[in-house]
């Protein structure tokens, strides 16, 4: 049992309804997770608001995404997620608004003062403020630090479980690249809290900033590090273990408003990485925009949470499902294969044969609207 929970958990790209994974399997498996995620939690668990520094007993549960557009998509006051396509034994694959994409790490105080702009939803008109965009950016740190933070000590507990040599080899870079992202969203943490706090102007760049006239079926917002451009050149070598080599990151918003959607695309405008992809995403058309926009979240992120109104045709999509599982931990290819499998892996080119929930044709009527 115990050699089958590490398999499971690690490799969560795995085909988790397999015939070898019985109801007694998967029940077992659940527990000892969540024990395991538990004592993750709360040796993650810090004595201080990350953000002002003060003593703080009880923590913000704050939301990766806006509340308000999580309660627009919402049916019955729970959203799906990822794990609906992906479906991972030890994950839910419906979450109640409270649990859904939440975080601790600040404090309420700090929570209700420095989210106030970008989580107004009155505030999303043609021009954004850099403030705005500053709060989304510290937000997405703020989430993938939390997340760094809470995985860092549940490798800690699982090596403590594994039974061989290679097991731990496995674990010890896995803890390495955690140790090394960590860094890296410590860094662009301190830089969008900076500009926040001394209100700078210029300091991010707007990719795209679209206002859909319908409401999407989809609530988004993350930091995503490409791997490759529009044409398969890459953006971030993952497998550069320099410590002087900085992942470029994109900002990526989706949110559903009352009667409309907001698709948000930025980064730092010190990122140069970027170059060629916005050069080449600004030639699309709006369709062909959304088009890349969409498979830039299912590939990239498992923070996707969808309306449970969205049908089969969906959820049970094979080409969607297939690219909701891709990650580049599980490409252990030698030294002259990895850049090459890095390209074929994460190419644009089969974007087309999945679905785009960003059209118009699964769009939703939010309760309560005409």
């Amino acid at each position: 049992m115990q050699n089958l929970f590490e398999n499971d958990y690690y490799f969560k790209d795995l085909d988790f309804n397999s015939e070898r994974l019985n109801k007694s399997d998967e029940i077992n498996i659940k527990k000892q997770y969540s024990r395991i995620l538990k004592k993750a939690r709360e040796d993650a668990k810090l004595d201080n608001c990350y953000f002002c520094g003060k003593k703080c007993t009880s923590f913000c549960n704050s939301h990766s995404v806006p509340r308000f557009c999580l309660e627009n998509i919402a049916v019955n006051g729970e959203v799906n997620y990822s794990n609906k396509l992906i479906k991972i034994p030890t994950e839910k694959e419906e979450k109640g608004l409270n649990e859904t994409g939440t975080f601790r790490l600040i404090c309420r105080e700090c929570d209700s003062k420095i989210f106030k702009d970008y989580e107004n939803s009155d505030n999303y008109k043609e021009i954004l403020s850099m403030r705005i965009l500053a709060e989304i950016a510290l937000k997405n740190y703020l989430k993938s630090i939390s997340k760094r933070n809470v995985e860092i000590e549940l490798y800690n507990q699982i090596a403590q479980i594994a039974d061989n040599s290679l097991k731990m080899q496995e674990l010890c870079e896995k803890q390495l690249k955690n140790q090394m992202d960590l860094m890296e969203y410590v860094e662009n943490y301190n830089r969008a809290k900076k500009v926040l706090i001394k209100s700078w102007n210029d300091e991010y760049f707007i990719i795209l900033f679209k206002e859909l006239n319908y409401v999407v079926p989809v609530a988004f917002q993350s930091n995503i590090a490409l791997i490759c451009d529009l044409e398969n050149n890459i953006i971030n070598d993952i497998y550069n273990e320099s410590m002087k080599y900085k992942i470029e990151d994109i900002q990526i918003c989706i949110f559903p408003l009352k009667q409309k959607s907001i698709v948000l695309v930025f980064m730092d405008s010190k990122n140069k990485g970027y170059r060629k992809f916005y050069k080449q995403f600004k030639k699309l058309n709006e369709k062909e925009q959304l088009d890349i926009i969409n498979y830039i979240v299912f590939a990239y992120s498992e923070d996707i949470f969808f309306s449970k109104n969205i049908g089969n045709e969906i959820t049970e999509n094979e080409n969607l499902i297939k690219l909701s599982k891709k990650t580049s931990d599980l490409l252990l290819f030698n030294e002259d294969m990895k850049e090459n499998a890095l390209r074929k892996q994460f190419s644009f080119d089969e974007k087309d044969k999945i679905p785009n929930i960003l059209l118009p044709e699964y769009k939703i009527i939010v309760k309560g609207e005409n």
